[in-house]
C-alpha cells in the first residue's frame, strides 16, 4: 500500500493499464490451454472411433469362432489380418498386445510379433507399451503419450498420443495412435489471430485510456491547486472551478466552488464586523472622555459652591460687625450660585446625553454579538460541509475497495480529498475559535457599557440632587439678602450699639 501511495494517480492508472494488458496476455494463455485441451480431446475421440471399428471386427470373428464357423485360432488370424490392412489419416494403423506385454500384432514392425515389448522405451524413457498393459487392467480404454519416429527419418522425433481398447474375450489390448505436431501448427495459428485481434483492440483501447487519464488527472490538479492555495492562506477566494460535468469530479468542483463561496461571504462578514467594532470603539472612547471631562467640571463647580456658601457662613458668622458687607456677600453668593445651577442644569443634560449615547453603544454591541452569532451559525453549516466531505469520501473509499483492483486508483483520490476535508474542518475550527474570542470581548464590552450606563444614571441623580440643593441656596441667599438688609438697617438705626450687633 505504502508503495502505491508515493505513485502519481497517472502512475497508478497507467499501472492498471499495463496490469490489464498483462491480464490479456494471461487470457490468451489460457485461451492456448483450453484450444490445447479441446484439439487433443478431438483427437481421442478419432482414435476411439477407429478402436471402435477395429473392436467391431476382433467381435464379428470371436463370434464366428463361437459358433463354430472357424476355429479360435483361424478367427484370430483372419482378425488380425484385417486389422493388418487398416490405414486412416495416410499412414496410421493398428497394433495389438496381450496382456502379457507381447506384441500380437503389428502390420509394420513383423519382427515385433511375438515380442515381450513391455520394456521398450522411447527417447525421453516413457516405457509406453508398459503403461498400456497398467492402464488396461482396471480400465477399459486409456490413453499413452510418448516419442516416435515420424517417417523413414529416424531423427524426426514427434509427440504422439496413443488410445488402447481392450478386448476382453481373447485378452488383447488393441491399440492406436496419432501425431500431435498438427496440434501444434493450429494453435501457433489460432495465437497469431487472437495476437492481432488484441493488437487492433489495444491501439484504440489504448488511445481511450489515455483520454480517460487526461480527463481525471487534469481536473484533479486543478483541484488540488486550489485547494493548496487555500490551505496556506494566500488563495484566490473569487477563483470558481468548472463545475459542468455530471461525474464524480465535476459534483467535487461545484462543492468545492460552494465551500469557497461560503468561505467568502464568512470572511467578508468578519471584516464587515471587525469594522463596525472598530467605530464602535472609538466612539466608546470618545463617549468616555466626553464624561470624564464633565464629571470633572462638575467636580470643579460643586467646589465653587462649597467655597461661596463657606464665605456665606463666614459673612453670616460676622454680619453684626459688617452687615453691609454681608450683604454685598450675599449678593455674590446669589449670582454663584445663579452660575452654578446653570452649570449644573448643563451637566445634567450632558449626563443624559452621554447616557443615551451609551444606550445607542449597547444596542450596537449587541448588533455585533447578534452577527458573531450568525458567523458561529454559518461556521457550523461549514463544518456539517466538511463532514459531509469527509463521509462521502469514506463512501467512494469502501466502494473503491469493493471494485479491487481497479478500484484502488479511485480509493487515493478518495483519500486526499477526505484529507482536504480533515483540513478544511480544523481551519473552520480556528476561525471559530476567532469568533469565540471576538464574542467574549464584545461581552466584556457590552458589560462596560452597563457599568457606564449605572454609574451615569447615578452621576445624573447627583447632578439633580445638587441643582435642588443649589435652588434651596439661591432661597436661602435671598432670605439672607433680606434680612442683611433688614440688619443694615436696624444697624444703621441703632449706630450706638455695635456691641449687640
Amino acid at each position: 500500500m505504502k508503495l502505491i501511495q508515493r505513485l502519481s494517480i497517472t502512475q497508478r492508472l497507467v499501472t492498471l493499464l499495463g496490469i490489464a494488458a498483462f491480464g490479456t496476455a494471461l487470457m490468451v494463455a489460457f485461451m492456448m490451454f483450453i484450444l490445447n485441451g479441446l484439439l487433443i480431446d478431438e483427437e481421442k475421440r478419432k482414435l476411439d472411433a477407429v478402436l471402435d471399428s477395429a473392436h467391431t471386427i476382433v467381435n464379428y470373428y470371436y463370434e464366428q469362432a463361437e459358433s463354430g464357423d472357424l476355429t479360435e485360432e483361424q478367427a484370430r488370424q483372419q482378425a488380425f489380418n484385417r486389422l493388418d490392412d487398416i490405414r486412416y489419416e495416410g499412414s496410421e494403423y493398428i497394433f495389438t498386445l496381450n496382456r502379457k506385454g507381447e506384441m500380437v500384432q503389428h502390420p509394420f514392425t513383423k519382427s515385433l510379433v511375438g515380442e515381450n515389448v513391455l520394456s521398450y522405451e522411447d527417447p525421453e524413457g516413457t516405457q509406453l507399451f508398459q503403461e498400456m498393459v497398467e492402464k488396461a487392467r482396471n480400465n477399459d480404454r486409456g490413453t499413452v503419450e510418448y516419442i516416435w519416429q515420424k517417417g523413414s527419418d529416424a531423427n524426426n522425433l514427434v509427440p504422439k498420443i496413443s488410445r488402447i481398447r481392450v478386448f476382453e474375450p481373447w485378452n488383447i489390448i488393441l491399440g492406436t495412435g496419432q501425431y500431435t505436431d498438427n496440434i501444434a501448427a493450429i494453435l501457433w495459428q489460432e495465437f497469431f489471430k487472437l495476437a492481432g485481434l488484441a493488437l487492433v483492440l489495444a491501439v484504440p483501447l489504448m488511445l481511450l485510456f489515455i483520454f480517460i487519464i487526461r480527463s481525471i488527472t487534469r481536473p484533479l490538479k486543478t483541484i488540488n491547486s486550489a485547494m493548496v492555495d487555500i490551505a496556506e492562506g494566500e488563495g484566490d477566494l473569487t477563483r470558481r472551478l468548472d463545475d459542468s460535468g455530471s461525474d464524480e469530479l465535476g459534483r467535487l468542483a461545484a462543492s468545492f466552488n460552494t465551500f469557497v463561496h461560503k468561505i467568502q461571504q464568512l470572511v467578508q462578514s468578519v471584516q464587515e464586523s471587525a469594522h463596525s467594532e472598530s467605530e464602535a470603539a472609538k466612539k466608546l472612547t470618545e463617549l468616555s472622555s466626553t464624561s470624564r471631562r464633565q464629571s470633572d467640571e462638575l467636580s470643579s463647580q460643586t467646589g465653587s459652591v462649597a467655597t461661596a456658601i463657606t464665605e456665606l457662613s463666614s459673612s453670616a458668622a460676622e454680619v453684626a460687625e459688617h452687615a453691609r458687607q454681608a450683604a454685598d456677600s450675599a449678593n455674590t453668593a446669589d449670582e454663584e450660585a445663579g452660575r452654578s445651577a446653570v452649570i449644573v442644569r448643563e451637566s445634567v443634560n450632558n449626563i443624559e446625553a452621554l447616557t443615551n449615547e451609551l444606550k445607542k453603544a449597547g444596542e450596537q454591541a449587541r448588533l455585533l454579538q447578534d452577527g458573531s452569532e450568525k458567523i458561529g451559525n454559518i461556521l457550523g453549516v461549514i463544518v456539517a460541509i466538511a463532514e459531509q466531505t469527509n463521509l462521502l469520501a469514506l463512501n467512494a473509499a469502501i466502494e473503491a475497495a469493493r471494485a479491487g483492483e481497479a478500484g484502488r486508483g479511485f480509493a487515493v483520490v478518495a483519500d486526499e480529498v477526505r484529507t482536504l476535508a480533515t483540513r478544511t474542518q480544523h481551519s473552520t475550527d480556528e476561525i471559530s475559535g476567532i469568533v469565540d474570542s471576538i464574542q467574549g470581548a464584545i461581552k466584556d464590552v457590552s458589560q462596560i457599557i452597563t457599568d457606564v450606563e449605572g454609574r451615569s444614571a447615578s452621576t445624573n441623580e447627583e447632578a439633580l440632587k445638587a441643582e435642588q440643593a443649589i435652588s434651596q441656596i439661591q432661597e436661602a441667599v435671598a432670605n439672607i439678602s433680606t434680612m442683611n438688609v433688614q440688619i443694615a438697617s436696624a444697624t444703621d438705626e441703632q449706630e450706638g450699639r455695635p456691641g449687640f450687633v
